[in-house]
Protein backbone atom coordinates (compact mmCIF):
# COMPACT_ATOMS: atom_id res chain seq x y z
CA UNK A 1 0.00 0.00 0.00
CA UNK A 2 1.25 3.73 -1.01
CA UNK A 3 1.98 5.65 1.98
CA UNK A 4 0.01 8.88 2.10
CA UNK A 5 0.89 12.06 3.67
CA UNK A 6 -0.83 15.70 4.19
CA UNK A 7 1.31 18.24 5.03
CA UNK A 8 -0.06 20.94 7.44
CA UNK A 9 0.97 24.84 6.33
CA UNK A 10 3.33 24.92 9.01
CA UNK A 11 5.74 22.33 7.23
CA UNK A 12 5.26 23.66 3.89
CA UNK A 13 6.66 26.89 5.30
CA UNK A 14 9.52 24.72 7.26
CA UNK A 15 10.13 23.57 3.18
CA UNK A 16 9.74 27.10 1.82
CA UNK A 17 11.84 29.20 4.55
CA UNK A 18 14.41 26.52 4.88
CA UNK A 19 13.45 27.08 9.19
CA UNK A 20 16.07 26.25 11.48
CA UNK A 21 16.56 27.14 14.65
CA UNK A 22 19.39 26.28 17.18
CA UNK A 23 17.50 23.53 19.08
CA UNK A 24 14.79 22.55 16.47
CA UNK A 25 16.00 21.86 12.92
CA UNK A 26 12.28 22.56 11.15
CA UNK A 27 13.35 22.56 7.82
CA UNK A 28 16.00 19.86 7.77
CA UNK A 29 12.80 17.47 9.35
CA UNK A 30 11.06 18.65 6.82
CA UNK A 31 13.41 17.58 4.43
CA UNK A 32 14.50 14.69 5.31
CA UNK A 33 10.80 13.58 5.45
CA UNK A 34 10.27 14.48 1.98
CA UNK A 35 13.25 12.47 0.92
CA UNK A 36 11.83 9.45 2.75
CA UNK A 37 8.46 9.99 1.01
CA UNK A 38 10.09 9.95 -2.24
CA UNK A 39 12.35 7.30 -1.68
CA UNK A 40 9.21 4.93 -0.37
CA UNK A 41 7.09 6.18 -3.60
CA UNK A 42 4.77 7.68 -1.34
CA UNK A 43 1.90 10.61 -1.80
CA UNK A 44 1.68 14.16 -0.40
CA UNK A 45 -1.97 15.20 -0.63
CA UNK A 46 -2.74 19.30 -0.37
CA UNK A 47 -5.48 20.66 -0.49
CA UNK A 48 -7.20 24.27 -2.13
CA UNK A 49 -6.67 25.61 1.97
CA UNK A 50 -3.19 24.76 2.18
CA UNK A 51 -2.61 26.73 -0.94
CA UNK A 52 -4.90 29.64 0.04
CA UNK A 53 -3.33 29.75 3.92
CA UNK A 54 0.15 30.16 2.26
CA UNK A 55 -0.96 32.48 -0.43
CA UNK A 56 -3.54 34.75 1.84
CA UNK A 57 -2.78 33.77 5.19
CA UNK A 58 1.14 34.02 5.12
CA UNK A 59 1.50 36.07 1.97
CA UNK A 60 3.65 34.29 -0.21
CA UNK A 61 2.39 34.84 -4.10
CA UNK A 62 2.42 31.33 -5.76
CA UNK A 63 5.89 32.28 -7.59
CA UNK A 64 7.56 31.22 -4.52
CA UNK A 65 5.34 28.48 -3.95
CA UNK A 66 5.39 27.04 -7.32
CA UNK A 67 9.19 25.70 -7.77
CA UNK A 68 8.61 23.45 -4.53
CA UNK A 69 5.09 22.35 -6.37
CA UNK A 70 7.28 20.84 -9.43
CA UNK A 71 9.89 19.71 -7.55
CA UNK A 72 7.42 17.43 -5.96
CA UNK A 73 4.83 17.12 -8.70
CA UNK A 74 5.68 13.38 -9.27
CA UNK A 75 4.59 12.75 -5.49
CA UNK A 76 1.50 15.27 -5.31
CA UNK A 77 -2.02 14.64 -5.42
CA UNK A 78 -4.55 17.90 -5.34
CA UNK A 79 -7.46 17.59 -2.77
CA UNK A 80 -10.23 20.18 -3.99
CA UNK A 81 -12.12 20.82 -0.34
CA UNK A 82 -16.10 20.40 -1.27
CA UNK A 83 -18.48 22.30 0.09
CA UNK A 84 -19.66 19.35 3.21
CA UNK A 85 -16.27 19.03 4.14
CA UNK A 86 -15.56 23.19 4.69
CA UNK A 87 -18.98 23.09 6.37
CA UNK A 88 -18.19 19.99 8.72
CA UNK A 89 -14.82 21.89 9.43
CA UNK A 90 -16.61 25.32 10.53
CA UNK A 91 -19.25 23.16 12.62
CA UNK A 92 -16.67 21.37 14.69
CA UNK A 93 -14.28 24.66 14.62
CA UNK A 94 -16.90 26.49 15.82
CA UNK A 95 -17.49 24.13 18.96
CA UNK A 96 -14.20 23.43 19.94
CA UNK A 97 -12.57 27.00 19.16
CA UNK A 98 -10.50 25.78 16.64
CA UNK A 99 -9.64 27.51 12.96
CA UNK A 100 -11.93 25.85 10.55
CA UNK A 101 -8.82 25.26 8.19
CA UNK A 102 -7.04 22.89 10.60
CA UNK A 103 -10.17 20.98 10.93
CA UNK A 104 -10.46 20.87 7.30
CA UNK A 105 -6.64 19.52 7.51
CA UNK A 106 -7.73 16.87 9.76
CA UNK A 107 -10.89 15.60 8.07
CA UNK A 108 -9.21 15.33 4.63
CA UNK A 109 -6.31 13.46 5.95
CA UNK A 110 -8.48 11.34 7.76
CA UNK A 111 -10.66 10.21 5.00
CA UNK A 112 -8.18 9.77 2.59
CA UNK A 113 -6.05 7.73 4.84
CA UNK A 114 -3.00 9.85 5.07
CA UNK A 115 -0.99 10.65 7.74
CA UNK A 116 -1.45 14.20 8.97
CA UNK A 117 1.97 16.10 9.29
CA UNK A 118 1.94 19.16 11.53
CA UNK A 119 3.84 20.56 14.87
CA UNK A 120 0.20 23.27 15.20
CA UNK A 121 -0.78 22.47 18.57
CA UNK A 122 -4.76 22.22 17.57
CA UNK A 123 -4.56 19.21 16.37
CA UNK A 124 -4.61 17.82 19.92
CA UNK A 125 -8.16 18.59 20.03
CA UNK A 126 -8.34 16.96 16.63
CA UNK A 127 -7.26 13.34 18.25
CA UNK A 128 -10.50 11.80 17.67
CA UNK A 129 -10.43 12.34 14.04
CA UNK A 130 -6.75 11.76 12.95
CA UNK A 131 -3.45 11.21 14.49
CA UNK A 132 -1.18 14.41 13.85
CA UNK A 133 2.97 13.35 13.88
CA UNK A 134 6.09 15.78 13.60
CA UNK A 135 8.18 15.30 10.58
CA UNK A 136 11.17 13.96 13.31
CA UNK A 137 8.50 11.07 14.51
CA UNK A 138 8.02 9.89 10.77
CA UNK A 139 11.83 9.92 9.64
Amino acid sequence: MVSRYYLDACIWLDLIEDRNEPHLSRGDYAWKLLKKIISEEGVILYSDMIVEELTEGYGYPMYKIEPLFQLLKRVLFYIDSTEEYIGKAKEIGGKRNIPHGDVLHALLARDYRAQLVSRDRDFEKLKDIVISKKPEELI
